[in-house]
Parts: C-alpha cells; structure tokens; sequence
C-alpha cells in the first residue's frame, strides 16, 4: 500500500509537473524515482515490486499506446480478445535489471472495440467454495462473456461474480 501511494504520487510529478506523457516513459521515471525514494528513505529494499499499467488514447488516430510492468492490456475486436502483454519486470524492484526500459504497443481501436486496464486485484482474490484464488482465467472468461454488454451491465455483473466469489472473504487487494 505504501508503495502504491508513493507511485502515484510519483506518476503525477511525472505526467503533470514534466508533461511526460509517453507511456513507456512513464514507466521508466516511475520505476527509477520510486527507486530513489525507496533508497532515500531508510534505504527500503523490496523484491516486490509494484505492477502497473498506462496508456494514451489518441482520439484523432483511434489509437491506443500501452506499456505494461506485469500487467496486460486486453482489446476486444469484433468479439475476439487480444492480449496485449505487458513487460515482466516490476516497478521498484530492487532485484530486477537497473535502468529498466519498458516496451510500447500500438493498438488501433473502432467503434465497438473495448479495451481493458486492470490490476491484480480481482485475480488474486481468495474465495469460491475452497477458498483458492479467483485467477486470470476465470477473468479472462468473465469479461470474454460480458464484454458485449454496455459498460454498466458489465460493471454489474462484475461486481455480482466477485462478491459470490468472495462470499465471506477478506478483500485481499
């Protein structure tokens, strides 16, 4: 968690105070600051690390740019899923290569297409009549059902799936 609010933090300095609005930048500053900050403050060694994942969506082109650190980007077109991976690395890491560089994607989009930026949260949420992990298949079948719908019946029907799933559950993410 504190981490997370770190990033953000940081993310904001970056696209807001240096106007930096490439994604695969975006990353990188943020995994280099967050690093400095670890280190400025106590020296904080994680092997952790922070998933994330941005995009620009250039609405003259219909475009999407992503970058990933372990965390995809999912587009439907025509009713058929693309991943789009993110790189494997995470932010602010310690045990990961130095001066990480993450990769971009370019994704053209048409009226229709929906595109998915998501956390781990969900997937890794314990639950279900065993207690095991909700799991990015189950997720990737979910959306891959509803994704049709309009984005308020998704939302619905997600939150309906998670909180059967959860049953009685702690929130894990």
């Amino acid at each position: 968690a504190l981490m997370t609010v770190i990033g953000n933090s940081l993310m904001n300095q970056i696209v807001n105070g240096h106007g930096i609005t490439s994604p695969s930048s975006i990353l990188t500053q943020l995994d280099t600051k967050l690093l400095e900050t670890l280190k400025q403050h106590g020296n904080i060694v994680t092997n952790d690390g922070m998933d994330a994942a941005v995009c620009r969506y250039r609405i003259s082109k219909n475009e999407f740019t992503f970058a990933g650190a372990k965390r995809p980007m999912y587009v439907f077109k025509k009713g058929e899923l693309i991943e789009i991976k993110g790189d494997k690395s995470p932010i602010g890491s310690f045990i990961h290569e130095s001066n990480k560089r993450f990769s971009e994607h370019k994704v053209s989009v048409s009226k229709g297409d929906t595109v998915y930026l998501f956390s781990d949260g969900l997937q890794d949420q314990f639950g279900g009549s065993e207690g095991k992990k909700f799991m990015i298949r189950r997720f990737r079948e979910m959306i891959s059902s509803i994704q049709h719908l309009s984005m308020q019946e998704q939302i619905a029907i997600i939150e309906m799936q998670v909180d059967d799933w959860k049953k009685d559950y702690e929130q894990t993410d």
